[in-house]
């Protein structure tokens, strides 16, 4: 009855009505100027308490407690970074204040809880949100740094990246022991060590890419640069961490002339390349890198992003405006369509940087990615940036979506094979890639929900189903958001199922033995989605039979029912047949393959069965498929180059082995010697015998082929056999003309 299940299920009708993600909260900073205030959420992170960590940028006035309460910070231009508890409540908030400029690009935690950033600025400033003074001034234009935090916000260390003309820091991740790899770009003369020591590095004229590692306390550990040897612009854009602590990386680089390799290798890029992704180890040692040539429109202001999986898989994002091959094996091709002036793309990799798939998704306008994550089960989460309208969904489904006109921000959710699950659109007001919605960082958190963070304009409905959750601010404002929403589509599936006696439900394994609907079950998946399941069943009591079918034979046996094929003995249900009332029968196959073994063993020009208790031998000539006269032994010694087989007879079975190429005897076919050995078996020595006097070399082989003895001998010779373990042995003699072999056992 398993069987006859099975089949049921595969016929079954599923009816999904698929839903949006279902939204749960979304709060907002805010704004208390009069006018032209700026709040904006770069990135939110969740510690193991469950405690949320949000930070950003504002400029103006701004409350950060979500409740009625009031928590204010009134510098500006300034950065941001506070916690909530699980509730949302307040616990505090720092902010960070500058003369001119500052931006907070990313922002990590430990196993503790302490908190690092990293960004840039333009100015003075000072880096201790507390009572302390940690000021830092920029040379030129853009410095970049790196800051941590405690878990209660409390100043920790600053360290400032500032070259000669500017510097600017994109990301950053951390390992297992908190050291902190940080990324970006800088110009001029630049030392990257942050401590008394220095690591100096110098880029002239145009961006250069650098990576540099610091211990948790901020101490440099190393750092290496990517300068192109003819001063071509690069850098990094994106760094990701994967479990066993390699450092997967991407970014825009000339790469013919760059080497990719920090130790003493060298690693260049095909010429026109200038996008790539890079592996290295903890330590700074090469893994692997890979080269596109994209091109995309010049209008896009947002970085390729790369990240992980549990399982080391890599996901590398961008943007692209023209037909590539996005598998960089050179053998292979992998082309993806465009639709518009930009086309998002996702490429994945296995952790050898093996090409796995690439999927393409857009608008007939500008698009852009934002940020890019994966859950425990290798869903991808990636936030865009769109405008005009098109399908977000990179398959054959189609998932429409158009803007109101200006820029909207989209949650696109895939699995790990790329497939497409759902669309999250954030619409508004906002009509230019400077003023719009956007998703800037997403999270997990510790309820299987997603958090993630970002920025609107003047107002904005973040649920995106039936229901409507506004944000509002003053006109022309833009404020930042923390919103959550559930990872999965709530799903409503019906199943239309049939049984002859019974049913049985492939998602509970419950029987049902009664037509009727039933509600099975609500199951939730690991992420935490919901499934309704409404059995529609006709049970039609009509009795099931099935029958063994007994089958012996030589050759493989062919199903009369199914037509498939059986080389193996076994026991096998070979096929249920289903009738318009959704019963069958079951034929249930009992087969035995009495197979001869045909296998060979060959020695120089000696061939043998290695089955030697069989009851007929024939050796033929495969190039004339003619039987060789006398040859019925089980080996056979070849005095002519050719191809040899053997017929082997066991009593039940007949069969022929593989042909066997004979090549480098003598071309006269005519040369026959009496050739004997003495006595065979043997037990202590073995007299050896030819009627031929050029004899050269003789030579003992084992039945595995190994040389044992290689000696010059006359036409007579004798050996002593007394070390040579029991066992079959190949004798063969050579002259100049010829070789010889025979076979002997020793007792």
């Amino acid at each position: 009855m398993k069987e006859l299940s099975l089949v049921i299920f595969f016929l079954a009708t599923f009816s999904l009505c698929a839903q949006y993600p279902a939204f749960n909260s979304v709060s907002g900073l805010e704004h208390l100027s009069l006018s032209n205030v700026k709040s904006v959420g770069e990135a939110i992170r969740v510690d193991r308490s469950g405690n949320k960590i949000f930070a950003g940028g504002f400029y103006g006035t701004v409350d950060f407690d979500f409740s009625s309460s009031s928590a204010t910070a009134s510098e500006y231009p300034g950065l941001f970074v506070s916690k909530y508890d699980s509730s949302g409540s307040i616990l505090w908030v720092k902010t960070i204040s500058n003369s001119s400029e500052v931006y907070l690009k990313d922002m990590e935690i430990d196993s503790l809880g302490n908190i690092y950033i990293c960004g840039y600025y333009d100015g003075g400033i000072d880096f201790d949100p507390g009572p302390g003074v940690s000021n830092y001034f920029s040379n030129f234009y853009y410095s970049g740094f790196v800051v941590k935090l405690d878990s209660n916000g409390i100043f920790e260390w600053a360290n400032d990246l500032n070259s000669s003309i500017s510097t600017t820091c994109y990301d950053l991740v951390l390992d297992d022991s908190a050291n902190v790899y940080t990324v970006g770009y800088f110009v001029g003369a630049l030392d990257l060590d942050p401590g008394i020591n220095s690591f100096n590095v110098t880029s002239i004229g145009r961006p250069s890419g650098f990576l540099q590692k610091v211990d948790t306390d901020g101490n440099f550990v190393w750092a290496h640069t990517l300068i192109s040897t003819n001063q071509s612009p690069n850098f990094y854009e994106s760094i990701a961490i994967d479990t066993d602590q390699n450092l997967v990386l991407c970014g825009w680089s000339t790469g013919f002339y760059n080497d990719f390799d920090p130790g003493t290798g060298t690693v260049n890029l095909p010429v026109g390349s200038n996008t790539f992704v890079q592996k290295l180890s903890k330590n700074d040692d090469f893994i692997w890198v890979k080269g596109y040539p994209l091109a995309y429109s010049g209008l896009l202001p947002y970085l390729d992003q790369v990240t992980t999986d549990e399982q080391n898989n890599i996901y590398y994002t961008g943007a692209h405006s023209s037909n590539i091959d996005f598998d960089p094996d050179p053998t292979n091709v992998f082309y993806l369509p465009f639709t518009g002036l930009d086309d998002n793309f996702v490429v994945k990799f296995d952790a050898s940087g093996n090409f796995i798939w690439a999927k393409s998704f857009g608008t007939d306008g500008v698009d852009g990615i934002t940020c890019l994550i994966t859950d425990h089960n290798s869903n991808i989460y990636i936030g865009v940036r769109i405008s005009g309208e098109g399908d977000l969904d990179p398959g054959p489904g189609t998932a429409f979506i158009t803007t109101n006109g200006g820029v909207d921000a989209c949650l696109i959710s895939l699995n790990s094979s790329g497939d497409f699950r759902w669309v999250y659109h954030l619409s508004g007001a906002g009509n230019s890639w400077s003023f719009g919605k956007a998703i800037y960082d997403i999270t997990l958190n510790h309820d299987n929900s997603l958090l993630f963070t970002g920025v609107y304009m003047d107002s904005a409905d973040f649920d995106n189903g039936p229901g409507l959750s506004v944000l509002e601010l003053p006109a022309g404002d833009m404020g930042a958001y923390c919103a959550n929403i559930e990872r999965c589509v709530t799903t409503n599936i019906t199943i239309i199922g049939t049984g002859c006696t019974q049913y049985i439900s492939p998602i509970t394994n419950k029987t049902y033995y009664s037509s009727g609907i039933y509600e099975d079950t609500i199951y939730y998946n690991p992420e935490g989605c919901g499934y309704t399941y409404l059995l529609d069943l006709d049970i039609n009591q009509i009795p099931f039979t099935s029958d063994t079918i007994v089958v012996s034979d030589c050759t493989p046996y062919v199903s009369s029912f199914t037509n498939k094929t059986y080389s193996l003995s076994g026991i096998y249900e070979d096929t249920t047949i289903i009738n318009s009332q959704g019963c069958g029968h079951t034929h249930v196959l009992d087969i035995e393959i009495n197979q001869v073994d045909v296998s060979t063993t060959t020695i120089l020009n000696l061939m043998s069965a290695n089955n030697t208790t069989a009851q007929f031998y024939q050796w033929i000539d495969c190039q004339t498929m003619t039987s060789i006269s006398g040859a019925n032994a089980p080996s056979y010694a070849a005095n002519a180059n050719g191809e040899y087989a053997v017929i082997i007879d066991d009593g039940n079975c007949l069969d022929t082995s593989e042909c066997i190429v004979i090549q480098g005897l003598n071309v006269d076919e005519n040369i026959n010697y009496k050739f004997s050995v003495f006595p065979n078996p043997t037990f202590n020595s073995l007299l050896i015998s030819i009627d031929y006097d050029d004899i050269s070399t003789l030579e003992i082989y084992n039945s595995g082929g190994k040389l044992l003895l290689s000696q010059n001998i006359s036409n007579q010779f004798s050996i002593n056999t007394n070390d040579l373990p029991q066992g079959i042995y190949f004798v063969s003699l050579k002259s100049p003309d010829f070789k010889l072999v025979t076979r002997f056992v020793k007792k």
